[in-house]
């Protein structure tokens, strides 16, 4: 007797769970009927399986996988319908790749033959949306592209597919799947095999966070420049501990993602293109407290930093009133001498 099976339609599915992955966001079409019969195989067989989530239009589809990587910290799949789909969720792969968002986006692909085989072309629709290269709608977005061509492949295709996405940087790949190949028989056993590959992580060496922390440390007038966040939860608060300790002003210029709490007393703000940056020019605090480490003078002291435009100028400061002196502003990193700009006037409490 031979040994069990799903097409690879129903594999690809079934190692999406294997891989993690809880919600596949759908938006199907012609090239979906093996995708649609793998998932009531694998129910079938008692295959674990991914929620198939159905979308409406493919940008929000990539969007919404995009949304729930932010919201989980794991990455999702999303299933378009062949050069048509693609080109849809085009956008929102560009956007997965600047925001460093792992993502498995697939589409189907025309079925090549036109006869005599499973899943060959059956509709007019087969022949106007056959491309040269599909893939090059979302190439220049994604990590890694590749085309099904066996259902024997579906394991360790996935598994290379996820462990790319999720390796440092992150960002989204492409998987091709072309209708005949996913209706054809996979071995339930190769899929319930555990992942072959593994994500790799890059961090900075210790040599080079030292070098940092000197220079750091060092500087008179320190500013930080935070745009893609603080990583997690605990590299949110690990900022917010180092900023206040030593009064050192953030800057979120054209920032993607949260570095620090919006009401931070001296979080600086991107006006824009034409707008000028400012920050706060803020030397380290001379005391310490008894445990040796900085006293927190944001804490002790109430810090208020105010933007402070005139009109008749052209930059802009921010200006830090404490209980002792402060060292002179910086001046602006950018700033215009053009005229008519609208002067800006903000008071951020303490």
């Amino acid at each position: 007797m031979s040994a069990p099976s799903l097409t690879a339609g129903g594999a690809v599915l079934a190692r999406l769970a294997q891989l993690g992955v809880d919600l596949v966001f759908v938006n199907s079409g012609t090239d979906f009927p093996p995708i649609v019969e793998g998932l009531a195989e694998a129910d079938a067989h008692l295959v674990d399986l991914p929620r198939a989530v159905l979308v409406a239009h493919e940008h929000v589809a990539v969007g919404m996988a995009h949304g729930y990587y932010f919201a989980s910290g794991r990455p999702q799949a999303v299933m378009l319908h062949t050069n048509v789909g693609l080109s849809n969720g085009a956008t929102g792969a560009i956007n997965a790749a600047t925001d460093h968002v792992p993502m498995l986006l697939m589409s189907g692909r025309t079925p090549t033959v036109e006869q005599d085989r499973f899943g060959a072309r059956t509709v007019p629709i087969g022949w106007g949306q056959e491309m040269r290269d599909q893939t090059a709608l979302v190439r220049e977005a994604c990590k890694w592209d590749y085309e099904l061509r066996f259902p024997e492949q579906v394991p360790q295709l996935l598994d290379r597919a996820h462990a790319i996405a999720c390796s440092t940087p992150k960002g989204p790949v492409y998987l091709s799947l072309p209708r005949e190949v996913l209706c054809e028989p996979c071995p339930i056993e190769a899929i319930e095999q555990a992942p072959a590959m593994a994500p790799a992580s890059i961090a900075a060496s210790p040599a080079a966070i030292a070098d940092a922390a000197e220079l750091l440390a060092g500087a008179e007038r320190p500013v930080i420049f935070a745009q893609r966040g603080a990583g997690d939860e605990r590299g949110f608060e690990a900022l917010a501990r180092l900023a206040d300790a030593w009064s050192i002003p953030v800057c979120q210029y054209w920032a993607v993602a949260t570095a620090i709490s919006a009401v931070w007393p001296i979080r600086t703000v991107e006006r824009g293109l034409n707008r000028p940056t400012a920050f706060a020019a803020v030397s380290p605090p001379a005391s310490s407290t008894a445990s040796g480490s900085p006293e927190s003078t944001v804490g002790a002291s109430k810090r208020k930093c105010a933007m402070i435009s005139d009109p008749n100028a052209s930059s802009s400061v921010i200006g830090a009133v404490n209980d002792r002196p402060s060292p002179p502003p910086v001046a602006n990193a950018a700033s215009s001498k053009s005229s008519g700009r609208i002067p800006n006037t903000t008071l951020r409490p303490s």
